[in-house]
């Protein structure tokens, strides 16, 4: 289980040699509309 706290910015990656896949499950995630791509080059 992953858990981010508020204000905390995070990137869920799973790389492609990964042994497994994974499953994302977003809970009490507010709606907004300014959000953005990360961008893994900064």
């Amino acid at each position: 289980m992953f858990a981010a706290q508020l204000d905390s910015p995070h990137r869920a990656y799973n790389p492609d040699d990964a042994d497994g896949s994974v499953s994302v499950v977003a809970i009490g995630a507010p709606s907004v509309d300014d959000v953005a791509p990360s961008d893994p080059a900064e």
